[in-house]
């Protein structure tokens, strides 16, 4: 069976990236917001308008979910500020990191904890 989340699966990383060629877990949430749920998000993860984002307890299609991120740096990993990935339902991600392409996985598989949940207000 085709899902809608399928012709992302396998999009690779790519640092800064922001289009289907190649993205990073930002730049993935941001295309799909904008092309399945009419939401549209800054280019750069700093110019985020937080005050449009409402933290929830129970996740839906298109909420974020934020997570502490991996990086390498000088060949030590270390924890980054965030991590984001996209709920295509309540209990599946889609997200994209560091080092490896674009997954669609059950939460309960995640390797990172999910910290907090995010809808946007035109969701509500």
């Amino acid at each position: 069976m085709t899902v809608w989340t399928d012709q992302y699966i396998g999009v690779p990383f790519l640092k800064d990236g922001r289009t289907p060629s190649g993205w990073d877990c930002y730049g993935c949430v941001r295309y799909v917001l904008a092309l399945h749920a009419g939401i549209y998000l800054p280019p750069l993860p700093e110019a985020l308008d937080r005050s449009k984002w409402i933290k929830v307890e129970m996740a839906q299609a298109y909420d974020l979910a934020e997570m502490p991120g991996l990086s390498v740096v000088d060949g030590k990993t270390r924890v980054a500020l965030t991590h984001v990935g996209m709920f295509v339902s309540a209990s599946r991600l889609l997200h994209c990191k560091d080092g490896q392409d674009t997954v669609c996985i059950p939460v309960d598989r995640l390797r990172l904890p999910v910290v907090a949940i995010w809808r946007h207000e035109s969701m509500i």
